[in-house]
């Protein structure tokens, strides 16, 4: 009787011990994904947001000198028929 109370402590130790190493290794797996997923995203996503940032950027810029001239020519051709 108490040879079967040892043994089956020492299966429930065991068993314990599996499912520690399980969780670990299921900790360390998960870490890996996520910085799997931070390389992925610094080395494609992160050029492509730069992209992306700088197209807008320059679009922006484009928009804002038309903008800005427009105004002026607009004065000036007004300027003109005034003095006419």
């Amino acid at each position: 009787m108490i040879n079967s109370i040892i043994e089956l402590m020492k299966l429930n130790t065991m068993i314990i011990n599996i499912s520690c190493s399980i969780q670990n290794f299921m900790q360390v797996l998960i870490i890996f994904i996520v910085i799997q997923f931070k390389l992925v995203c610094y080395h494609f996503i992160q050029p492509l947001f730069m992209l992306s940032c700088i197209f807008i950027k320059s679009q922006v810029l484009h928009a804002g000198t038309a903008e800005f001239l427009l105004p002026k020519r607009l004065h000036f051709f007004s300027r003109r028929k005034v003095h006419r």
